[in-house]
Protein backbone atom coordinates (compact mmCIF):
# COMPACT_ATOMS: atom_id res chain seq x y z
CA UNK A 1 0.00 0.00 0.00
CA UNK A 2 2.98 2.67 0.66
CA UNK A 3 4.61 1.58 -2.37
CA UNK A 4 0.86 2.72 -4.35
CA UNK A 5 0.36 5.49 -2.52
CA UNK A 6 4.29 7.09 -3.19
CA UNK A 7 3.71 5.66 -7.03
CA UNK A 8 0.66 7.51 -6.82
CA UNK A 9 2.15 11.03 -5.07
CA UNK A 10 5.25 10.75 -7.93
CA UNK A 11 2.67 10.43 -10.96
CA UNK A 12 0.99 13.54 -9.91
CA UNK A 13 4.02 15.80 -8.85
CA UNK A 14 5.72 14.87 -12.64
CA UNK A 15 2.15 15.79 -13.79
CA UNK A 16 1.80 18.87 -12.19
CA UNK A 17 5.60 20.10 -12.74
CA UNK A 18 5.65 18.90 -16.54
CA UNK A 19 3.06 20.86 -17.00
CA UNK A 20 4.54 24.20 -15.47
CA UNK A 21 6.89 24.10 -18.26
CA UNK A 22 6.68 26.43 -21.07
CA UNK A 23 8.59 28.27 -23.70
CA UNK A 24 9.79 27.46 -27.79
CA UNK A 25 10.07 24.11 -28.75
CA UNK A 26 13.21 22.90 -30.07
CA UNK A 27 13.15 23.07 -34.38
CA UNK A 28 13.90 19.21 -34.42
CA UNK A 29 11.23 18.72 -32.13
CA UNK A 30 8.89 20.93 -34.11
CA UNK A 31 9.65 18.43 -36.92
CA UNK A 32 8.96 16.00 -35.25
CA UNK A 33 5.36 16.85 -34.23
CA UNK A 34 4.79 17.30 -37.87
CA UNK A 35 5.91 14.05 -38.04
CA UNK A 36 3.24 12.64 -36.00
CA UNK A 37 0.71 14.53 -37.39
CA UNK A 38 1.27 13.19 -41.11
CA UNK A 39 0.13 9.44 -42.79
CA UNK A 40 2.98 7.39 -42.21
CA UNK A 41 4.43 7.24 -45.65
CA UNK A 42 4.66 11.08 -46.01
CA UNK A 43 5.77 11.24 -42.41
CA UNK A 44 8.44 8.97 -43.41
CA UNK A 45 9.63 10.89 -46.71
CA UNK A 46 9.65 14.11 -45.04
CA UNK A 47 11.67 13.06 -42.08
CA UNK A 48 14.79 12.87 -43.85
CA UNK A 49 18.02 11.29 -42.99
CA UNK A 50 19.89 13.33 -40.63
CA UNK A 51 18.48 11.48 -37.60
CA UNK A 52 17.43 7.96 -36.74
CA UNK A 53 13.32 7.47 -37.02
CA UNK A 54 12.96 5.61 -33.81
CA UNK A 55 11.59 8.43 -31.41
CA UNK A 56 8.80 10.17 -33.98
CA UNK A 57 7.83 6.98 -34.71
CA UNK A 58 6.84 6.54 -31.43
CA UNK A 59 5.61 9.92 -31.15
CA UNK A 60 3.51 8.98 -34.59
CA UNK A 61 1.90 5.58 -32.87
CA UNK A 62 1.35 7.13 -29.99
CA UNK A 63 -1.15 9.96 -31.86
CA UNK A 64 -2.47 7.16 -33.66
CA UNK A 65 -3.61 5.17 -30.00
CA UNK A 66 -5.23 9.02 -28.64
CA UNK A 67 -2.21 10.05 -26.56
CA UNK A 68 -1.30 13.22 -27.63
CA UNK A 69 2.55 14.08 -28.13
CA UNK A 70 2.35 16.07 -25.34
CA UNK A 71 1.90 13.10 -22.47
CA UNK A 72 4.19 10.96 -24.63
CA UNK A 73 7.33 12.26 -22.98
CA UNK A 74 5.68 12.62 -19.69
CA UNK A 75 4.70 8.77 -19.93
CA UNK A 76 7.97 8.20 -20.98
CA UNK A 77 9.85 9.81 -18.21
CA UNK A 78 7.54 8.18 -15.77
CA UNK A 79 8.74 4.21 -17.35
CA UNK A 80 12.16 5.90 -16.48
CA UNK A 81 11.74 7.02 -12.82
CA UNK A 82 9.77 3.53 -12.55
CA UNK A 83 13.19 1.65 -13.99
CA UNK A 84 15.18 3.95 -11.34
CA UNK A 85 12.79 2.35 -8.56
CA UNK A 86 13.70 -1.21 -9.47
CA UNK A 87 17.50 -0.57 -9.74
CA UNK A 88 17.65 1.02 -6.59
CA UNK A 89 15.60 -1.84 -4.56
CA UNK A 90 18.24 -4.28 -6.60
CA UNK A 91 21.69 -2.15 -6.35
CA UNK A 92 21.51 0.32 -3.20
CA UNK A 93 21.76 -1.35 -0.01
CA UNK A 94 19.80 0.07 2.85
CA UNK A 95 18.68 2.93 0.54
CA UNK A 96 14.56 3.25 0.24
CA UNK A 97 14.31 3.71 -3.42
CA UNK A 98 11.80 6.52 -3.05
CA UNK A 99 14.89 9.11 -2.26
CA UNK A 100 16.48 9.04 -5.80
CA UNK A 101 13.24 8.33 -7.48
CA UNK A 102 11.61 11.79 -5.50
CA UNK A 103 14.73 13.44 -6.47
CA UNK A 104 14.70 13.13 -9.86
CA UNK A 105 11.00 13.58 -10.26
CA UNK A 106 11.42 17.14 -9.12
CA UNK A 107 14.59 17.94 -11.22
CA UNK A 108 13.70 20.85 -13.09
CA UNK A 109 16.85 19.43 -15.29
CA UNK A 110 14.37 16.45 -16.48
CA UNK A 111 11.18 18.45 -17.20
CA UNK A 112 12.89 21.12 -19.30
CA UNK A 113 14.32 18.42 -20.91
CA UNK A 114 11.26 16.49 -21.16
CA UNK A 115 9.55 19.47 -22.38
CA UNK A 116 10.98 19.10 -25.59
CA UNK A 117 9.50 16.74 -27.65
CA UNK A 118 13.20 15.43 -29.31
CA UNK A 119 14.69 12.11 -28.52
CA UNK A 120 16.54 12.34 -25.11
CA UNK A 121 14.01 11.08 -23.19
CA UNK A 122 13.52 7.98 -25.12
CA UNK A 123 17.55 7.75 -25.10
CA UNK A 124 17.38 7.52 -21.24
CA UNK A 125 14.59 5.29 -20.32
CA UNK A 126 16.63 2.56 -23.07
CA UNK A 127 19.28 3.42 -21.36
CA UNK A 128 18.50 2.49 -18.11
CA UNK A 129 16.65 -0.48 -19.59
CA UNK A 130 20.04 -1.64 -20.70
CA UNK A 131 21.66 -1.00 -17.14
CA UNK A 132 19.18 -3.31 -15.76
CA UNK A 133 19.98 -6.15 -18.41
CA UNK A 134 23.35 -5.84 -18.41
CA UNK A 135 23.28 -6.12 -14.32
CA UNK A 136 20.81 -8.89 -14.57
CA UNK A 137 23.46 -10.75 -16.93
CA UNK A 138 26.09 -10.53 -15.49
CA UNK A 139 24.73 -11.56 -12.36
CA UNK A 140 22.54 -14.70 -13.71
CA UNK A 141 23.63 -14.89 -17.44
CA UNK A 142 20.00 -15.26 -18.55
CA UNK A 143 18.75 -15.76 -22.01
CA UNK A 144 16.02 -13.05 -20.95
CA UNK A 145 18.62 -10.37 -19.78
CA UNK A 146 20.60 -10.87 -23.15
CA UNK A 147 17.23 -10.46 -25.29
CA UNK A 148 16.63 -7.38 -23.20
CA UNK A 149 20.23 -6.16 -23.60
CA UNK A 150 19.66 -6.84 -27.48
CA UNK A 151 16.89 -4.73 -27.65
CA UNK A 152 17.26 -1.82 -25.97
CA UNK A 153 20.81 -1.72 -27.87
CA UNK A 154 18.75 -1.83 -31.02
CA UNK A 155 16.15 0.79 -29.63
CA UNK A 156 19.34 3.19 -28.54
CA UNK A 157 20.71 3.38 -31.74
CA UNK A 158 17.67 3.56 -33.86
CA UNK A 159 16.46 6.72 -31.85
CA UNK A 160 20.01 8.61 -31.84
CA UNK A 161 23.51 7.67 -33.97
CA UNK A 162 25.40 9.01 -30.84
CA UNK A 163 24.75 5.13 -29.42
CA UNK A 164 27.16 3.65 -32.06
CA UNK A 165 29.74 4.91 -29.90
CA UNK A 166 27.74 5.36 -26.80
CA UNK A 167 26.84 2.91 -25.24
CA UNK A 168 26.93 0.32 -27.91
CA UNK A 169 30.76 -0.02 -27.45
CA UNK A 170 30.41 0.00 -23.55
CA UNK A 171 27.87 -2.92 -23.86
CA UNK A 172 30.26 -5.24 -25.63
CA UNK A 173 32.43 -5.00 -23.31
CA UNK A 174 30.29 -6.08 -20.37
CA UNK A 175 28.61 -9.13 -22.15
CA UNK A 176 31.84 -10.23 -23.74
CA UNK A 177 33.97 -10.08 -20.17
CA UNK A 178 31.71 -10.14 -17.02
CA UNK A 179 28.82 -13.14 -17.50
CA UNK A 180 29.85 -15.90 -15.48
CA UNK A 181 30.00 -17.64 -18.48
CA UNK A 182 33.16 -19.09 -20.15
CA UNK A 183 34.95 -17.50 -22.46
CA UNK A 184 33.69 -18.65 -26.08
CA UNK A 185 29.87 -18.37 -24.86
CA UNK A 186 30.59 -15.00 -23.78
CA UNK A 187 32.19 -13.48 -26.81
CA UNK A 188 29.65 -15.98 -28.75
CA UNK A 189 26.30 -14.46 -27.38
CA UNK A 190 28.20 -10.81 -27.45
CA UNK A 191 28.33 -11.32 -30.88
CA UNK A 192 24.66 -12.51 -31.57
CA UNK A 193 23.82 -9.64 -29.46
CA UNK A 194 25.37 -6.98 -31.10
CA UNK A 195 24.33 -8.22 -34.84
CA UNK A 196 21.23 -8.28 -33.93
CA UNK A 197 20.85 -4.87 -32.79
CA UNK A 198 22.67 -3.51 -35.31
CA UNK A 199 20.54 -4.87 -38.04
CA UNK A 200 17.80 -2.00 -37.81
CA UNK A 201 20.49 0.87 -37.60
CA UNK A 202 22.51 -1.10 -40.64
CA UNK A 203 19.49 -0.98 -42.75
CA UNK A 204 18.51 2.60 -42.08
CA UNK A 205 22.03 3.64 -42.47
CA UNK A 206 22.29 2.07 -45.71
CA UNK A 207 19.07 3.73 -46.83
CA UNK A 208 20.49 6.89 -45.61
CA UNK A 209 23.72 6.32 -47.14
CA UNK A 210 21.91 6.01 -50.54
CA UNK A 211 19.96 8.70 -50.91
CA UNK A 212 22.67 11.39 -49.43
CA UNK A 213 26.36 9.49 -49.42
CA UNK A 214 26.69 9.79 -46.17
CA UNK A 215 25.68 6.73 -43.89
CA UNK A 216 24.40 9.38 -41.06
CA UNK A 217 22.68 11.48 -43.56
CA UNK A 218 25.05 14.30 -44.07
CA UNK A 219 28.79 15.40 -43.64
CA UNK A 220 28.81 15.29 -39.75
CA UNK A 221 32.80 16.50 -39.91
CA UNK A 222 32.43 19.74 -42.24
CA UNK A 223 33.26 22.89 -41.13
CA UNK A 224 29.67 25.10 -40.61
CA UNK A 225 28.37 28.23 -41.94
CA UNK A 226 26.86 29.75 -38.27
CA UNK A 227 24.36 32.23 -38.63
CA UNK A 228 25.67 35.71 -37.46
CA UNK A 229 23.38 35.55 -33.55
CA UNK A 230 25.14 32.17 -33.17
CA UNK A 231 28.39 33.07 -34.32
CA UNK A 232 30.05 33.22 -31.04
CA UNK A 233 29.80 28.92 -31.56
CA UNK A 234 32.76 28.97 -33.89
CA UNK A 235 35.46 29.63 -30.49
CA UNK A 236 33.71 26.58 -29.00
CA UNK A 237 35.22 23.76 -30.97
CA UNK A 238 38.36 22.74 -29.23
CA UNK A 239 38.52 19.80 -26.67
CA UNK A 240 39.33 22.12 -24.12
CA UNK A 241 36.46 24.22 -24.89
CA UNK A 242 34.00 21.65 -24.60
CA UNK A 243 35.31 20.23 -21.38
CA UNK A 244 34.65 23.93 -20.14
CA UNK A 245 30.99 23.84 -21.29
CA UNK A 246 30.51 20.03 -20.23
CA UNK A 247 31.95 21.61 -16.23
CA UNK A 248 29.41 24.41 -16.87
CA UNK A 249 26.58 22.78 -17.77
CA UNK A 250 26.68 20.05 -14.80
CA UNK A 251 27.49 23.02 -12.01
CA UNK A 252 24.86 25.03 -13.82
CA UNK A 253 21.45 22.05 -14.20
CA UNK A 254 22.42 20.76 -10.93
CA UNK A 255 23.33 23.91 -8.51
CA UNK A 256 22.13 26.86 -10.34
CA UNK A 257 18.64 28.34 -8.59
CA UNK A 258 17.59 30.63 -11.73
CA UNK A 259 18.42 28.46 -15.02
CA UNK A 260 18.94 25.30 -16.75
CA UNK A 261 21.84 24.85 -18.76
CA UNK A 262 20.44 25.88 -22.30
CA UNK A 263 22.30 26.97 -25.17
CA UNK A 264 21.47 30.52 -24.66
CA UNK A 265 23.21 30.14 -21.14
CA UNK A 266 26.22 27.57 -21.10
CA UNK A 267 27.62 29.51 -24.68
CA UNK A 268 27.46 33.17 -22.76
CA UNK A 269 29.30 34.86 -19.48
CA UNK A 270 27.33 33.02 -16.42
CA UNK A 271 28.94 34.04 -13.30
CA UNK A 272 28.96 31.19 -10.90
CA UNK A 273 25.84 32.01 -7.47
CA UNK A 274 26.75 31.21 -3.85
CA UNK A 275 24.27 28.33 -4.21
CA UNK A 276 26.29 27.11 -7.02
CA UNK A 277 29.50 27.18 -5.25
CA UNK A 278 28.00 25.18 -1.69
CA UNK A 279 27.29 22.48 -4.39
CA UNK A 280 30.71 22.17 -5.23
CA UNK A 281 32.21 22.33 -1.94
CA UNK A 282 29.44 19.67 -1.12
CA UNK A 283 30.77 17.60 -4.25
CA UNK A 284 34.31 18.24 -2.97
CA UNK A 285 33.74 17.32 0.67
CA UNK A 286 31.36 14.15 -0.20
CA UNK A 287 34.90 12.89 -2.38
CA UNK A 288 37.01 13.71 -0.08
CA UNK A 289 35.20 11.68 3.07
CA UNK A 290 35.27 8.61 0.02
CA UNK A 291 38.66 8.91 -0.38
CA UNK A 292 39.37 8.44 2.82
CA UNK A 293 37.28 5.41 3.00
CA UNK A 294 39.12 4.08 -0.22
CA UNK A 295 42.49 4.48 2.00
CA UNK A 296 41.94 2.82 4.92
CA UNK A 297 42.14 -0.57 3.04
CA UNK A 298 38.57 -1.14 1.69
CA UNK A 299 39.85 -2.18 -2.21
CA UNK A 300 39.27 -4.94 -2.98
CA UNK A 301 42.15 -7.44 -2.22
CA UNK A 302 41.67 -10.75 -4.21
CA UNK A 303 40.88 -11.51 -7.90
CA UNK A 304 37.50 -13.00 -6.72
CA UNK A 305 36.95 -9.66 -4.81
CA UNK A 306 37.65 -7.81 -8.45
CA UNK A 307 35.31 -9.58 -10.04
CA UNK A 308 32.66 -9.20 -7.61
CA UNK A 309 33.65 -5.47 -7.61
CA UNK A 310 32.86 -5.23 -11.70
CA UNK A 311 29.77 -7.24 -12.30
CA UNK A 312 28.39 -4.53 -9.28
CA UNK A 313 25.87 -1.98 -10.29
CA UNK A 314 27.86 1.24 -8.96
CA UNK A 315 30.74 -0.31 -11.12
CA UNK A 316 29.00 -0.60 -14.36
CA UNK A 317 27.45 2.76 -13.59
CA UNK A 318 30.98 4.10 -13.05
CA UNK A 319 32.17 2.39 -16.79
CA UNK A 320 29.62 4.01 -18.56
CA UNK A 321 29.34 7.59 -16.82
CA UNK A 322 33.44 7.25 -18.03
CA UNK A 323 32.87 6.06 -21.29
CA UNK A 324 29.77 8.76 -22.00
CA UNK A 325 31.77 11.67 -21.42
CA UNK A 326 35.19 10.28 -22.74
CA UNK A 327 32.98 9.41 -25.89
CA UNK A 328 31.01 13.10 -25.95
CA UNK A 329 34.24 15.03 -25.48
CA UNK A 330 35.96 12.89 -28.27
CA UNK A 331 32.92 13.01 -30.53
CA UNK A 332 31.84 16.39 -30.47
CA UNK A 333 35.42 17.97 -30.60
CA UNK A 334 35.99 16.32 -34.27
CA UNK A 335 32.15 16.70 -35.18
CA UNK A 336 30.36 19.79 -36.35
CA UNK A 337 27.05 19.58 -33.31
CA UNK A 338 25.71 22.70 -31.54
CA UNK A 339 28.33 23.34 -28.43
CA UNK A 340 27.86 21.02 -25.52
CA UNK A 341 24.76 21.78 -23.25
CA UNK A 342 21.83 20.38 -21.13
CA UNK A 343 20.40 18.11 -23.89
CA UNK A 344 23.72 16.50 -25.06
CA UNK A 345 24.54 15.50 -21.20
CA UNK A 346 20.78 15.15 -20.32
CA UNK A 347 21.25 11.09 -20.72
CA UNK A 348 23.82 10.89 -18.24
CA UNK A 349 22.21 12.49 -15.05
CA UNK A 350 19.94 9.83 -13.66
CA UNK A 351 23.62 7.41 -14.09
CA UNK A 352 24.97 10.34 -11.93
CA UNK A 353 22.44 10.23 -9.31
CA UNK A 354 22.21 6.70 -9.06
CA UNK A 355 26.00 6.90 -8.79
CA UNK A 356 25.84 9.44 -6.08
CA UNK A 357 23.75 7.12 -3.84
CA UNK A 358 26.15 4.81 -4.76
CA UNK A 359 28.85 6.50 -3.02
CA UNK A 360 26.85 7.08 -0.38
CA UNK A 361 25.33 3.67 0.27
CA UNK A 362 29.50 2.83 0.20
CA UNK A 363 30.45 5.07 2.72
CA UNK A 364 27.88 4.55 5.07
CA UNK A 365 28.35 0.72 4.78
CA UNK A 366 32.20 1.42 6.10
CA UNK A 367 32.32 4.31 7.57
CA UNK A 368 32.60 4.01 11.96
CA UNK A 369 31.44 8.18 11.95
CA UNK A 370 27.93 9.05 11.56
CA UNK A 371 29.43 12.59 10.25
CA UNK A 372 30.74 10.80 7.14
CA UNK A 373 27.00 11.35 6.02
CA UNK A 374 26.85 14.87 6.25
CA UNK A 375 28.55 15.92 2.90
CA UNK A 376 26.13 13.44 0.75
CA UNK A 377 22.68 14.78 2.83
CA UNK A 378 23.99 17.90 2.68
CA UNK A 379 24.34 17.50 -1.19
CA UNK A 380 20.85 15.71 -1.00
CA UNK A 381 19.09 18.27 0.04
CA UNK A 382 20.84 21.20 -1.86
CA UNK A 383 19.82 19.92 -4.90
CA UNK A 384 16.51 18.75 -4.32
CA UNK A 385 15.82 22.66 -3.23
CA UNK A 386 17.34 23.73 -6.17
CA UNK A 387 15.95 21.70 -8.59
CA UNK A 388 11.97 21.90 -7.14
CA UNK A 389 12.48 25.91 -6.84
CA UNK A 390 13.76 25.66 -10.38
CA UNK A 391 10.51 23.47 -11.79
CA UNK A 392 7.77 25.45 -9.79
CA UNK A 393 9.42 28.82 -11.35
CA UNK A 394 9.40 27.00 -15.03
CA UNK A 395 10.78 30.14 -16.16
CA UNK A 396 11.10 29.94 -20.40
CA UNK A 397 14.60 30.27 -21.57
CA UNK A 398 15.30 30.91 -25.70
CA UNK A 399 16.84 28.16 -27.53
CA UNK A 400 19.96 29.85 -28.44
Amino acid sequence: MRALLAAAAVVALVHVLQGRQSGPLLVQGIKNLNFARRPLDAALESHGWLRPPLYPLVLWGASRAGLPPRHVNEMLFLLTLGLVAVYARRQLRGIDPLWPVLLLAVAHFNHANVYQPVAETLFVLLLLTLVLALQGYQERAGGRCLVLSTGALAGLALARYFALVFPLPAAALNLALLPPLPWRRRLRNAAIALTVAGIPIAFWMGLAGGATGFLTGDDRWAPRDLPAEVAHWSKDTSLAAHARLTAKTLVIDFFCPRQHAGLAVVTRPHPQGRVEWAGLVLVLAAGVVLALQLGQGALPRTALDRVAVARSGGALLVELVVFFYATTLAVWTFANNDPIHTRFLYPSYALLVLLGFHAYAWVMARAREPACAVPFVGLYLLVGAVQLWRSVQAAPLPIR
